[in-house]
């Protein structure tokens, strides 16, 4: 008989989860606060299992969870109740106190039970659960520690291999060498110079070392360009010289043909002749190739030369050129020499004329 009404009144007792959930749906503030004060009457009184019929559906009500002061004292009187209540197996009784008390220190962690106001039984395992809370605090950041540390050794030795290797690539960077070629800026003035001295300019200024193919095909123009006009124009200064003092002839109106007059005899007229067309042969000869040589050394003009060329070291290289501490002044561009040929016209016929802005 005795059995069944502590299996009757625990089960009275214990209100099932879904019964409290109902209950703290419907409950409004003023019940809740009603409800609290008569739980603490009955638990100033000793009735613990009334404190639990009371409080036990306000467990996990909103309006005392979200509550500091309601929580701090709905959770503490219903766990005081609990572990006191002998009409429980002591298992059941020390499970539910434990779990009021961790819903507690989940919801506040600062709270701390006061001594002397509950049981020295709850106040006991409040303290056990507190101390369990903390050595599992404690341990976690013991793992969280030791995890960083595994971790800031690994950073350290990755860092310390990457060192190594951006000294090592620094190293052979600064070790590698790099052809460096000495440019020197030219004039186009020079390049206007006939008997192949332009294309002579084209292919040995500033230039040291072995003669590259371009530099060679520019002196063979060069010096067949000065032999073709020095052939020419010698031979026409030879022709010429040859008709005014060998033949005695002379022009008395300008270039006008029909005003040569020549002091020799009649049998030597076809040879003036002779001499006269072989003159302007020549002339022409070696004017067009004045021109030709002066439009095709301004053709193949470049205005940069490779002066010299050498490998060397980064590290000299650097060395040798230091990075400014401030950017250069800007230099004002001077206009750039242009060659423009054009037609001339002169009085016995017309002709092939160059001109030059520098």
């Amino acid at each position: 008989m005795l059995a069944a009404t502590v299996a009757l009144t625990t089960a009275v007792a214990v209100v099932p989860a879904p019964v409290a959930a109902a209950v703290s749906a419907w409950a409004a503030p003023d019940d809740v606060d009603a409800t609290i004060e008569r739980a603490q009457r009955a638990w100033s009184a000793g009735q613990w299992s009334e404190v639990r019929a009371l409080l036990d559906p306000l467990a996990t009500a909103p309006a005392v969870l979200d509550d500091r002061v309601r929580r701090a004292r709905v959770l503490p009187m219903l766990a005081d109740a609990t572990l006191s209540d002998e009409s429980i197996s002591k298992d059941v009784r020390e499970r539910l106190a434990a779990g009021y008390l961790d819903t507690l220190l989940e919801h506040d962690t600062e709270y701390r039970l006061p001594q002397g106001v509950y049981s020295p039984e709850l106040y006991q395992m409040f303290m056990d659960r507190l101390q369990a809370r903390e050595r599992a605090d404690a341990a976690h950041c013991i793992a969280e520690r030791n995890a960083c540390r595994a971790d800031l050794a690994a950073a350290r030795r990755e860092r310390a291999e990457l060192e190594k290797r951006y000294a090592d690539l620094e190293r052979r960077f600064e070790d590698q060498e790099v052809e460096v070629r000495k440019v020197v800026k030219r004039s186009r003035v020079f390049a206007l110079f006939p008997f192949g001295i332009g294309h002579f300019y084209n292919g040995l200024v500033g230039r040291k070392g072995t003669v590259t193919p371009r530099e060679r095909r520019n002196l063979a123009l060069g010096g067949t360009f000065l032999a073709l006009e020095v052939a020419s124009g010698a031979a026409g200064l030879g022709l010429l010289l040859q008709r005014i003092y060998g033949f005695k002839c002379k022009r008395e109106s300008g270039f006008d043909r029909r005003s040569v007059h020549c002091a020799t005899a009649e049998d030597n007229r076809q040879r003036v002749e002779d001499t006269r067309k072989a003159e302007e042969v020549m002339g022409w000869i070696f004017l067009g190739s004045v021109v030709l040589d002066v439009v095709l050394a301004q053709v193949l003009f470049e205005p940069l030369s490779t002066a010299e060329v050498r490998r060397v070291p980064r590290r000299e290289l650097d060395r040798e050129n230091p990075a400014p501490s401030s950017p250069p002044a800007r230099k004002r561009k001077r206009p750039r020499a242009s060659i423009r040929p054009g037609a001339a016209i002169l009085p016995a016929g017309a002709g092939i004329s160059v001109r030059g802005r520098f």
